[in-house]
């Protein structure tokens, strides 16, 4: 099993090598979009979530849906790209969530992803009634984000 920051620097890994690099906005966008595939593929319903790829830390900040950690350890990249070169594997089910996702959404820009994201009930919902440009450190429900992608997942 990997952790957060692993599964993150396989992101940028990948993004480097395919994309020329990721911005954090877009990094953060795409680690929430990865726990969301990876929740449903491995658990049995929203009612049953035993089995995540790490403990669920996102928020429902402005720009959408963020894990503060990662995001303050790239902060200092600003909009700017994230170059990480570091190459190693992940476990089997990390490694294949990880290319579906970089595969199905990594071609986006951070705009586009941000527009995603916010399209989500799980980001909507966490925010309650928050106008769109107030802070919040609002936790994003697992359940809310398992529904959010079981229907992309299962079709």
């Amino acid at each position: 099993m990997n952790n957060v920051d692993e599964i993150s620097k396989k992101i940028l890994s990948i993004g480097k090598n395919r994309y020329t690099g990721l911005t954090n906005k877009q990094l953060q966008k795409l680690l929430f979009i990865f726990y969301g595939i990876y929740i449903v593929l491995f658990n049995k319903s929203e009612n049953e979530i035993i089995n995540r790829p790490f403990e669920n830390k996102f928020e429902a900040w402005v720009h959408g849906p963020v894990y503060p950690e990662i995001y303050s350890k790239y902060k200092k990249y600003g909009f700017g790209k994230i170059i990480y070169q570091d190459e190693f594997e992940l476990d089997k089910n990390n490694e294949t969530v990880v290319e579906f996702v970089l595969n199905n959404f990594g071609i986006l820009n951070a705009n586009e992803l941000e527009a995603y994201t916010h399209s989500l009930s799980s980001w909507r919902n966490a925010r309650g009634n928050l106008p769109y440009y107030k802070r919040s450190a609002s936790p994003i429900n697992d359940k809310d984000i398992y529904n959010d992608f079981k229907e992309y997942v299962q079709g």
